[in-house]
């Protein structure tokens, strides 16, 4: 399991989340994290691609997979 202080942070947070396929994906809200903190939270989410094939965050998805309104990480 990856873990690390910036990914614990999100998950201690009221956070909205997105249906996209079939998969509920954490959306990081604007203003609150540091650009160190999102690329903590990119390894937790390039680990859950990597072990359990599917990600976690969807600001972190390739334009047209990630729906319009949500910021591009």
């Amino acid at each position: 399991m990856f873990y690390n202080k910036a990914y614990g942070k999100l998950l201690g947070m009221d956070v909205e989340r997105v249906k996209v396929a079939d998969d509920w994906l954490f959306v990081i809200p604007e203003d609150v994290f540091s650009s160190e903190e999102i690329e903590d939270i990119r390894k937790a989410d390039d680990y859950f691609i990597r072990y359990n094939e599917h990600p976690i965050i969807a600001n972190f998805l390739p334009d047209g997979e990630r729906p319009d309104w949500i910021k591009k990480y």
